[in-house]
Order: structure tokens, then C-alpha cells, then sequence
């Protein structure tokens, strides 16, 4: 309280009488004079702030505060909200709660990232998607699995990735592929199933991205071999080291 010889509060006060001079109260304002009393100074309108003894109301500020309605200084937005009500984003008048897809910071609501989402409201902070699993855009409420033929083995990734050579995912959701056992193989990327070595032909070791040829001297009829055999003595292999037949007339051979 000051003591004044005006009979006219300046705007931003009132006067009770003739001997004081009293400010509005924090969270009203007055921009006009002689005022009488704290009731005829107005309420700090939503989206803006009143300090004690304001004369005109002051915006409120960034995106993270916010002024509902009689504020006498904007009120910070908490984590897991955003502000939000106001004719622009610098006179926001409310919070609200982080929606799913999204997470909230400084009063800001934020897309999830890809290889990120969202899948419950009031996040501060998005979740990697799990390997196995991948996303490729934004503001989403969960990562899609990788499709059998691809996999991912990290977090928070945007895309899955396809299988090599010599491997298989016969599964969704798959973290690694599979090897091609012997006797198989896998010649193209992204696959999600084995050949089997056709006859005369063999592999024996895991993970291959083709068959080899029997030797000469060997054969191999059962589809997915891992080795071919011998051929006895007196016989030699075809061709297509499939089999082993005898020799022709006037040719021989010893060894096995």
C-alpha cells in the first residue's frame, strides 16, 4: 500500500479511499483508472498472464507453459503432457495428456521416430522396436515384424534386412537366419526355404549357396547328399555323376 493525495488510482490499481493506492491482485488486471476496489480489476484472461498491478495481460509465452484463465505467471508444462487451447502456440491455456504414437517434452507432442513407437499414452519418450521387428515411419503405435526371407538383429531399426546367400527365414519375426544344413543350399537372397542337391551333386558343409559336381569316379542318387561314393571296381560314373555303370566293351577299370 502507498500513500498518494490522487484521488485516482492509475490504471493497474484501485483506491478504496482517498488516502491509498492499491494494486490489482496477481492474476487480475485494470487498464483503465478509478477503480474503487480489487472486483473491478478483470480476471487475467486463458492465454495469458497477470502479474500483481498489471495494467495489460502479458501472452504467455512458449509452447512450454501454458496460462489458463486468472494466471498471475505461466505454469510449466510437465513431461508426458503438451500444451494446448490457445490461439496460437505462444497463448496455450491447458495441458494435455502425450497421445499414443507420440511422446511430449518441453510442452512440444513429438512423432515416435521411425524405428521407434508409441503404444500407450503419457510417453516422455519412445520404445525401440525389438529385433526381430522394424518400422519406416512416424508416430506409430508398434513395429511391424519382419516378414519370413528378412530379419533384423538390433534395436529400434526402420528396416529388416534380407537373408543372405546360404541362409533361410521360414519364420516372421526372425532375429537371424537359418544356415542351409549339408546336402542343401540357398542361392538367392531373401529366401525363405532350401533346395536340396539334385542328384550327382553334393554339399557338405552349412550355410552354402551351392551344390558341387561329383568327381569322376564317384556318383550320388539320393537328393540332398552331403558326399558322394565310390564307384566300384569295373564301373566308372556317368556324366551327370548320378550313377555309376559298367565299363563297355574293351575298357576296364581297377580302381575303385
Amino acid at each position: 500500500v502507498v500513500s498518494t493525495q490522487s484521488t485516482w488510482g492509475p490504471a493497474g490499481s484501485y483506491c478504496p479511499n482517498s488516502t491509498a493506492i492499491i494494486r490489482c491482485p496477481a492474476g487480475r488486471y485494470s487498464n483503465v483508472t478509478g477503480l474503487i476496489s480489487a472486483s473491478q480489476c478483470q480476471t487475467c484472461p486463458a492465454g495469458f498472464y497477470c502479474s500483481q498491478g498489471s495494467q495489460t495481460p502479458e501472452i504467455c509465452g512458449a509452447v512450454s507453459v501454458y496460462c489458463p484463465q486468472g494466471s498471475d505467471a505461466p505454469i510449466t508444462v510437465p513431461r508426458r503432457f503438451y500444451s494446448s487451447g490457445g490461439s496460437t502456440p505462444q497463448t496455450n491455456t491447458m495441458t494435455v495428456t502425450c497421445t499414443a504414437g507420440f511422446y511430449c517434452v518441453g510442452g512440444s507432442r513429438i512423432a515416435c521416430p521411425v524405428g521407434r513407437y508409441g503404444n500407450g499414452t503419457g510417453f516422455s519418450s519412445c520404445n525401440s522396436c525389438d529385433p526381430g521387428s522394424s518400422n519406416n515411419v512416424t508416430g506409430v503405435t508398434r513395429c511391424q515384424q519382419c516378414i519370413s526371407g528378412r530379419f533384423q538383429s538390433l534395436i529400434g531399426q526402420s528396416a529388416c534386412n534380407d537373408c543372405p546367400f546360404g541362409t533361410y527365414a521360414q519364420l516372421d519375426g526372425q532375429i537371424e537366419c537359418d544356415n542351409s544344413i549339408p546336402g542343401f543350399y540357398v542361392d538367392v537372397m531373401g529366401s525363405t526355404t532350401v533346395s536340396s542337391c539334385g542328384a550327382g551333386r553334393f554339399q557338405a558343409d552349412y550355410g552354402a549357396s551351392r551344390c558341387n559336381q561329383c568327381a569322376p569316379g564317384r556318383s550320388q542318387s539320393v537328393q540332398g547328399s552331403s558326399s558322394c561314393d565310390l564307384c566300384d571296381v569295373g564301373t566308372a560314373s556317368d556324366a551327370a555323376g548320378s550313377s555309376c555303370i559298367g565299363c563297355t566293351a574293351g575298357k576296364y577299370n581297377k580302381f575303385p
